[in-house]
């Protein structure tokens, strides 16, 4: 099986994610990223958590 990064196109979860988020009336605070999964589900690929955590830091997004 090989490894499938996440689509950046409305395609994949990021863009069903988005999706799903404006259809309950929310709004984004940054913008949607995708990251590498092995096969097609799942766990994240060795470095995408960190990558991850890195994202999160660069938008200083927190969950209050």
């Amino acid at each position: 099986m090989q490894d499938k990064p996440a689509s950046h196109d409305g395609d994949g979860a990021p863009g069903r994610i988005v999706d799903s988020l404006k259809g309950k009336g929310g709004h984004l605070i940054a913008p949607p990223e995708g990251f590498i999964v092995k096969g097609n589900e799942g766990p994240l690929k060795q470095g995408e958590l960190e990558r991850a955590a890195q994202f999160l830091f660069a938008y200083n997004i927190i969950y209050l």
